[in-house]
């Protein structure tokens, strides 16, 4: 439940905040987001099987696949931020209501990808079957004799999803 709150608040400020700055830097943030999350996304393996080399796959810690792809996704994403707003000025003049719907549109696309980013890696942790009181699954009352059955449990926001099949 924590867990589920947690990224609820979290899209939820990232969509308002990028609908305060408007369209033209939430497409610009969207676009600099999307290419983060495909490097972390291709990137993360090759580096974390990198990292086992260099350290050795005895003394790899099992916390390591989420920190490479978490880490690898806010690099990236500050590089390529730093960048476009190194390089790009200037702002479009929309009308401010296609501004702040653009932007909170954008926001909400660019929040997805980067709670699903964090989510993930939380997920990869070795936390336990549960996690901040969240559990991919939990027992269902459905039992079919000497099997338990259980039903997959999603995120409110299904941000995990939306960014692992974007």
């Amino acid at each position: 439940m924590v867990l589920q709150i947690s990224a609820l608040v979290l899209v939820l400020a990232i969509t308002f905040i990028n609908s305060m700055y408007g369209l033209f830097s939430g497409l610009i943030n969207l676009f600099c987001t999307i290419i983060a999350m495909v490097a972390a996304f291709g990137f993360f393996e090759p580096l974390t099987s990198l990292l086992a080399g260099m350290i050795g796959a005895a003394a790899m810690p099992s916390y390591a696949p989420a920190l490479v792809l978490v880490l690898t996704f806010v690099l990236t994403l500050l590089i390529l931020r730093t960048l476009a707003d190194t390089y790009i000025r200037g702002n479009v003049t929309v009308p401010p209501y296609v501004d702040w719907l653009g932007g909170a549109a954008c926001g909400f696309v660019s929040a997805q990808v980067t709670v699903g980013i964090l989510l993930l890696g939380f997920l990869l942790l070795p936390f336990g079957p549960r996690v901040a009181m969240y559990s991919r699954y939990e027992r269902s009352d459905e039992s079919t004799g000497d099997h338990a059955a259980f039903k997959r449990v999603d995120f409110w926001t299904k941000s995990d999803a939306f960014a692992s099949g974007f």
